[in-house]
């Protein structure tokens, strides 16, 4: 079987993972001609966010790069999770995957019960590689995404590396996208390959991005993932490479 035979599974574990760090390599997979698989791996609960929605601590923290900074829209979790879903399936579509998957794990899981999440995210990763043998997998690089001012990397992320080193016997093709590389200078994003974008992969990697500051509430889009992660975004749409690790 050739590799155009086996699909490509993106792995993210939160809406907007995806389009910051994957976007270009998915839209280098379907150029290549093969087929790709995109997993949302949990919900995207996140009490911070909501509140900062819902201006539970004041005016938006964007000030003025928000269209409505004093906004108090009264999300409900539930809402919010929606809408953030509904970023991840546009960018699914702008980035032309062929088929989008959502799991559902709750995040504060991993918190709570570590041990149990990461067996969720091995189950997951064989329940695909059972349906596709020997397709590649592409996760989060995990032990590197960490926000410079934090001391830990981001615990969901760090729990997706961990489930993939306790596989490394049983799957053949991983990669891992340093997601958090935008945090960093330029000078200081660096990886075992990085991926240089064509301009149509950038192109699309930007559109993608772009659902995550789409405003219309009205159709239950809030930017949500623009409140999130503002400076990832920003600086991934400014930068047409990707940084990818692979296991050692």
């Amino acid at each position: 079987m050739s590799d155009l035979d086996s699909p490509a599974i993106f792995y993210s574990p939160h809406q907007d993972d995806e389009s910051i760090g994957m976007a270009g390599a998915i839209r280098e997979h379907k150029e290549a001609g093969r087929s790709v698989h995109l997993v949302l791996l949990t919900n995207g609960i996140n009490q911070g966010l909501l509140d900062i929605m819902n201006g539970a601590n004041g005016p938006c923290p964007l000030a003025a790069n928000c269209r409505q900074p004093d906004h108090a829209l009264g999300l409900s979790m539930d809402d919010m999770i929606g809408g953030r879903t509904a970023e991840f399936y546009a960018a699914a579509e702008q980035l032309g995957v062929d088929e989008v998957h959502t799991i559902g794990l709750n995040d504060d899981d991993v918190v709570t019960d570590r041990a149990g999440f990461i067996e969720r995210i091995k189950e997951v990763i064989l329940d695909f590689e059972g349906q596709f043998p020997g397709a590649s997998h592409k996760l989060v690089s995990g032990w590197r995404d960490q926000v410079p001012s934090e001391p830990n990397p981001n615990p969901t992320h760090s729990a997706c590396r961990d489930a993939a080193e306790a596989l490394r016997d049983q799957i053949a093709d991983f990669r891992f996208h340093w997601t958090y590389a935008y945090f960093r200078e330029q000078s200081a994003r660096t990886a075992d390959f990085v991926l240089d974008l064509t301009d149509s992969q950038f192109a699309a990697k930007r559109q993608a991005i772009l659902e995550y500051n789409r405003w219309e509430p009205d159709n239950g889009r809030y930017a949500l993932g623009y409140h999130s992660v503002s400076t990832l975004l920003e600086n991934a749409y400014s930068d047409p490479r990707e940084y990818i690790d692979v296991l050692h």
